[in-house]
């Protein structure tokens, strides 16, 4: 995932806000896109197609909306186990970090800076 392509003219990424790649367990990389909805998308990118949507929401199912500036951790890093099935991201207009929980959708904690 290191060389730089172009993105295809017809992708299914709209209104692009965020962008975070997180790598699976088996080598491959999936693209998170954010896009101002309280919903991020997964897409392959070899082939630009859509894997998976998630809903982001708070504890009680209320919607998290403008999610922005997408970062997932590598498991790589010397950090606690399991830390790269979350996404950190914010809200635009808010002073609020998210860390979002990939595998539900759920915030399992959040910050206001």
């Amino acid at each position: 995932m290191n060389q730089a392509r172009k993105m295809p003219k017809f992708n299914k990424i709209i209104n692009g806000w965020g962008l975070a790649a997180q790598q699976q367990t088996d080598g491959t990389y999936l693209l998170w896109a954010s896009d101002s909805s309280p919903v991020m998308k997964a897409f392959d990118p070899e082939k630009w197609e859509h894997n998976r949507k998630l809903r982001i929401t708070y504890e009680d199912g209320s919607s998290v909306k403008l999610i922005n500036e997408l970062e997932i951790i590598p498991e790589s890093e010397k950090l606690p186990s399991g830390i790269s099935n979350y996404c950190f991201a914010n809200a635009f207009y808010s002073n609020r970090i998210f860390m979002i929980d990939l595998r539900t959708g759920i915030v399992a904690k959040w910050w206001n800076v």
